[in-house]
């Protein structure tokens, strides 16, 4: 495996809350480079995650700051000669023991209004880039999506690379069960069962010498998804299993420079307005602004861009406005896949130099001709240069 990253990466992110009281999403990026001491060394591992909370935000929190280092302290992780069954392996070992590693942390978080212990939970997606590699590790329903395509001036392909954990999916119901949970429908949604304490009652017997402890429960249906981080209410005691399982799906994707050409991760807020099909395009639309404002630009040390977590970010909010709904949290982090060699800027001033060399020839009687064969941008009005004499 090579030591370091094997794309260019340009990353971006942005983050609303919505119509909703409290924000409960987050994510987490980090860039580990060969020489830590040399920002300009190469990076050797990327990770990107989206964490969307539930219950509160304590969890979501825990696992920004916690997955990444629960998965790199695997020894399978670093092991020499890793191959993809190791490094997978490792960060479904992270994501367990991120997990176990909140109990020794929820009685710190904020109780339900019951005084009961946190119910608090989060999806995880995260994502790292190895080498010419792509290592998913997935719970909940915070999607990732890969765009795929040939050039900038065509369509590109969306493929969405996780699978939503559901409590209705047929797989993920009888994981439920087995687990001794149960789901229930409310109001038009499958939900994941809590078996809540409803009340302790205590009597005394054998003259008042022992105190004799009854619980009660009450089925509440109560979490849309059927896989997460936290959610500790959900050990059934008998089985212990969880019914709202910490298990990530894990994937392997090589990268194919030639055909991959984004990823991204984002949470329910954004997927829920928008198909994957449509974001891919949107990202696509940004760079192909982004190349045509950075070759109209009067001064090349200027690097404009068009951020397209920004405008995934507020077509999703747009949504949620037209349909007449309070917004959801959203969170969304792109990463663009660009090949090896210069930046993605630097293509663009290259490209811009030789359209000015050799989009146009100067005659002798100072008119301009234009070299229809020059890769100009379709639609754009280019600079003439100069005018000489």
């Amino acid at each position: 495996m090579s030591d370091c990253v094997q794309v260019n990466l340009r990353i971006t992110t942005n983050s609303n809350q919505g119509g909703r009281k409290y924000m409960e999403d987050t994510y987490a990026i980090a860039l580990q480079r060969l020489n830590p001491l040399d920002k300009e060394s190469p990076i050797s591992l990327a990770y990107f995650g989206i964490f969307d909370g539930h219950g509160g935000k304590e969890a979501a929190e825990f696992a920004r700051q916690n997955l990444c280092q629960h998965i790199l302290e695997q020894d399978d992780f670093w092991s020499e000669n890793s191959n993809d069954k190791q490094i997978l392996s490792a960060i479904r070992k992270g994501f367990l023991s991120c997990h176990n590693d909140m109990w020794n942390h929820v009685e710190k978080w904020t109780k339900t209004s019951s005084g009961l212990t946190s119910t608090s939970g989060c999806t995880a997606s995260v994502v790292f880039v190895r080498g010419n590699k792509l290592y998913i590790g997935h719970v909940g329903d915070s999607s990732i999506v890969i765009g795929e395509g040939g050039t900038l001036y065509k369509c590109w392909k969306a493929n969405r690379i996780t699978r939503d954990h559901k409590p209705e999916d047929p797989l993920e119901l009888k994981r439920i069960r087995e687990s001794g949970g149960n789901v229930l429908c409310k109001a038009g949604v499958h939900r994941v069962v809590w078996n809540r304490q409803k009340s302790v009652t205590s009597s005394n017997y054998y003259r008042n010498e022992h105190v004799k402890t009854t619980y009660e429960y009450e089925q509440i249906p109560f979490l849309a998804i059927s896989r997460a981080l936290g959610d500790l209410w959900s050990l059934n005691k008998h089985t212990n299993l969880y019914s709202v399982s910490p298990e990530p799906e894990l994937t392997v994707i090589e990268i194919d420079p030639n055909k991959h050409r984004c990823l991204i991760l984002a949470s329910d807020g954004l997927w829920n307005m928008i198909t994957p099909e449509v974001a891919v395009e949107i990202v696509r639309n940004c760079d192909v602004k982004t190349e045509q404002m950075i070759l109209n630009s009067e001064d090349d040390d200027d690097r404009p861009f068009r951020n397209p977590s920004h405008e995934l970010v507020q077509k999703a909010l747009v949504s949620w406005k037209e349909r007449m709904l309070r917004a959801d949290n959203i969170t969304c982090i792109t990463v663009m896949l660009d090949p090896p060699g210069p930046p993605f800027s630097e293509c663009i001033l290259n490209k811009k130099k030789q359209i000015s060399s050799s989009a146009y020839s100067l005659c002798t009687d100072g008119t301009i001709e234009v070299d229809q064969t020059s890769p100009m941008i379709t639609g754009e009005t280019p600079r003439r240069p100069k005018r000489v004499g």
